[in-house]
């Protein structure tokens, strides 16, 4: 059993065909170092900011005190801060950029800026129905929220307010900005029925500039938008992972 593994270590992948389970065992297992311990219920959200020493989570609710935010301090692994506002389950966390806000969405449709030192900047009930995902602009200036109520908004920072929004005719699951000053204000959407949308904001305006064919997109919900310099990938309930 050692020589197969010591032979298993050496192996080369390749990477035209999925690996082996007992490969992915061998070299993609993270060994467990810690548990966290706060949150009631199980987690919805575990999201880091830039330079990876803060953690932020959050867990399914019914009421405040399970809706809060704790942060973690990812070098003690002790609780930094707890952010109770939201009633109902938090469906989007995230960090700008630069780590200069945290924002949250929420079953109950508000959204929540925070600032660096945690603080809250402004809140508002953002949606007609449960908003499930945000992202922020590469500027830092914009937010953009889409929902079960089939809306896309744009929401500014600066103004604490939302400055435009369009109507999708389909029940939004995950959005995302690009992350590339090269496709500035470009965003994706993702729907409840598998659709995935192109979109790009111009002059503080949203606008829809294409829909990706059937044959390239999902049968089932999207349930992640994920940007990678010119690249992004959608995850789906249909069990399969794209990249565009």
């Amino acid at each position: 059993m050692a020589e197969q593994n010591e032979d298993l270590s050496k192996a080369k992948v390749d990477y035209s065909e999925p690996p082996h389970e007992d490969f992915l065992v061998k070299h993609t297992l993270w060994p467990e170092v810690n548990k966290l311990y706060g949150h009631p219920h199980e987690i919805q959200q575990v999201v880091h900011n830039s330079t990876h020493t803060i953690l932020a989570s959050a867990c399914k609710a019914l009421s405040k005190d399970s809706g809060s935010i704790i942060l973690w301090d990812t070098k003690t692994w002790k609780i930094l801060k707890i952010l109770p506002f939201h009633n109902f389950t938090i469906y989007g966390l995230e960090f700008s950029p630069s780590d200069k806000y945290l924002a949250s969405v929420s079953k109950d449709r508000k959204m929540a800026v925070y600032s660096n030192d945690f603080t809250m900047l402004f809140n508002y009930e953002a949606h007609l129905r449960a908003i499930t995902c945000l992202s922020f602009h590469l500027s830092e200036e914009y937010i953009i929220t889409g929902s079960r109520d089939k809306h896309i908004k744009l929401h500014s920072i600066s103004k604490q307010k939302i400055i435009d929004e369009i109507n999708l005719k389909q029940p939004i699951s995950a959005i995302a900005f690009a992350r590339t000053k090269e496709h500035q204000g470009i965003f994706i959407v993702g729907c409840f029925n598998g659709d995935i949308y192109i979109g790009a904001i111009e002059n503080e305006k949203l606008s829809i500039k294409m829909k990706l064919p059937e044959e390239n997109g999902h049968t089932q919900e999207v349930t992640a938008l994920k940007w990678s310099g010119n690249l992004f990938a959608s995850s789906s309930h249909d069990f399969s992972v794209r990249i565009y």
